[in-house]
């Protein structure tokens, strides 16, 4: 409960966790991906979450502005189970 992050003992750890995580994704390509996805990149490349508070955001979505967001496709297997096809 307590943010480490501007502690200067972990400093050395939460740089090395970002270089994991962009070894495996680029954080800001998915970020760009999933805005995307909800409608909430202009078709001229605006990115409206950087000229909108989180309120004003959720209100347009609730409003039909965005898009919300999409649901994900049902697991056709029993329920619990993960199966391999």
């Amino acid at each position: 409960m307590h943010d480490l992050a501007g502690d200067e003992q972990y400093q050395e750890l939460l740089a090395s966790f970002e270089a994991t995580l962009r070894e495996i994704v680029d954080p800001e390509e998915v970020s760009w991906r999933a805005k995307g996805h909800l409608g909430l990149i202009g078709p001229n490349g605006e990115d409206y979450t950087l000229t909108m508070t989180d309120p004003e955001c959720k209100e347009l979505i609730k409003q039909g502005v965005f898009q919300d967001e999409l649901e994900f496709p049902k697991w056709p297997g029993p329920a619990g189970f993960l199966m391999k096809e």
